[in-house]
């Protein structure tokens, strides 16, 4: 087990190509639709719909009811998916026109496009026409923000779990000398009088949002299989290095060491891409 520098690697940046803070689903939803000069909500997979834009573009009432009941209703999507809408997202990853497929009530003429991380779909991004109709410049405006909203998405996702997220960020600051050691007590629940280890796992370097899902699959791979082992843990990425703080048991120290390389390697040997623990 080998302690890497802080300093290794490039942290991702915590905003994205407009300026944007990273997770700020809602604020990309406003860029969006200014640059596509259309109503925008962002939804996830199962059509749920997590942001949307309040720039005060013209809405119709298929939006109306889709943002109150933060979902599109059952017999929307049934209708969207017989007319082949969602395979064309999740296939051609390019933007799909949807005109008029049978849904009650006045719907405007709309562009979606699917958002994804590597071979992963994470959700998708949609434009209602307004006062001015939905051209190329709108379907180029849903193009360039498929990819930052990827890392959004992602951001989102892991942010939702408020708990993880805390330890997280404790053990972020902590390894950054912003925390004393007794903040891993109040907050992650290890003894900090105890000894404890740290293993660095560093990711092959890649694009932003290929680095994201890697990192955030190694970081729920860890702390779940800690957690079957009935091992505490606390898990936060630094740029594309990922680092679990563990307690050290009363071994001896070369047994211990061994053993927690035998769990990092238990945690990650299913993984398709490299790592340097």
């Amino acid at each position: 087990i080998r302690i890497l520098c802080l300093a290794d690697g490039s942290p991702r940046s915590e905003y994205d190509e407009y300026g944007i803070p990273t997770g700020d689903l809602f604020g990309l939803a406003d860029t969006v639709a200014t640059m596509a000069q259309g109503a925008v909500t962002i939804e996830d997979m199962q059509s749920r719909v997590i942001a949307y834009s309040n720039t005060g573009e013209p809405i119709d009432e298929q939006r109306r009811i889709a943002i109150l009941g933060r979902r599109l209703p059952q017999r929307n999507i049934e209708l969207l998916r017989a007319a082949g809408i969602f395979k064309q997202l999740w296939q051609t990853r390019d933007v799909v026109r949807v005109g008029d497929v049978g849904i009650d009530g006045r719907m405007s003429p709309r562009l979606a496009i699917g958002v994804f991380a590597g071979e992963e779909p994470l959700g998708s991004i949609w434009v209602a026409e307004g006062d001015i109709p939905l051209g190329e410049a709108a379907e180029n405006a849903l193009r360039r923000a498929a990819r930052p909203a990827a890392i959004h998405l992602l951001k989102s996702r892991y942010a939702g779990d408020l708990s993880r997220r805390q330890r997280s960020d404790v053990l972020r600051r902590l390894l950054d000398g912003q925390l004393p050691p007794d903040s891993l007590n109040r907050t992650v629940g290890l003894d900090p009088s105890s000894r404890h280890a740290v293993i660095a796992i560093e990711l092959d370097p890649g694009h932003d949002v290929d680095v994201a899902v890697r990192s955030e699959r190694v970081l729920n791979l860890v702390g779940v299989y800690c957690q079957a082992l009935g091992r505490k843990s606390a898990e936060t990425v630094i740029g594309r290095t990922v680092y679990v703080l563990l307690p050290l048991s009363k071994r001896q120290p070369e047994t211990e060491s061994d053993a927690l390389a035998q769990l990092t390697n238990g945690a990650l040997k299913n993984l398709n891409f490299n790592v340097k623990v």
